[in-house]
């Protein structure tokens, strides 16, 4: 608005040329007036625009601070993620081999126990002088 009342002054000073030294002198005063309140306007619009820049180069730090900070929190977490699962992987390796283990060792007590059985039937019947070849060769072909 102030531009506008700037622009019709400078028009009335340049065409009208009957002015009188006194309407100049007044004219220029108001002029002078405008064009510092004008000035004074721009600079603190100046003056508010680098604040606000401060402000925005601050912030724009701070979030490249917060950004960093939480790229390398997001890193640690994958890789405690990924560690957690290889982890649970080699346990759950280690539950299979231990069943696998549990079931071959089952396997082996069985005729381990049948044996151990025949050793104790043919320890009995020693003692009581029942052993002889032909007992020995039944109790063999019985196994």
């Amino acid at each position: 608005m102030q531009q506008e009342n700037i622009s019709i002054l400078i028009e009335e000073l340049l065409s009208d040329s009957k002015v009188t030294d006194q309407d100049l002198y007044q004219k220029i005063k108001t002029l002078k007036k405008l064009l510092v309140k004008e000035s004074r306007h721009h600079q603190e619009i100046v003056r508010v625009g680098k604040k606000q820049n401060t402000i925005l180069t601050k912030k724009s730090t701070e979030l490249n601070v917060l950004t960093n900070q939480l790229e390398a929190r997001v890193a640690k977490e994958t890789k405690m993620r990924l560690e957690k699962e290889q982890i649970i992987e080699r346990q759950s390796k280690m539950a299979a081999m231990g069943e696998m283990m549990d079931a071959v060792a089952h396997q082996w007590k069985q005729p381990l126990n049948a044996l151990s059985m025949y050793a104790d039937l043919l320890q009995m019947d020693f003692k009581e002088g029942n052993v002889n070849a032909s007992y020995i060769d039944e109790l063999v072909e019985d196994f």
